[in-house]
């Protein structure tokens, strides 16, 4: 069986986070952007690039020049 490994980003202001308690090796990631608790917490991610730089460090690209 292929274990796959899984990345929890994550916002302490996203109002609808919650526990990932079924993966094994559970890699969580923090992020840390100025919002105020709701949909800013939620819906940040996708505006924020170090949640692209940090995946794409995952991968092995270099998204910086």
């Amino acid at each position: 069986m292929i274990k796959v490994a899984f990345t929890d980003y994550y916002h302490l202001k996203d109002s609808i986070r919650g526990h990932l308690d079924y993966y094994e090796k559970l890699d969580k990631v923090e992020m840390k952007y100025q919002v105020f608790w709701g949909n800013q917490g939620h819906f940040g991610y996708w505006l924020n690039s170090s949640f692209y730089e940090n995946i794409a460090d995952r991968f092995g690209v270099c998204l910086k020049s």
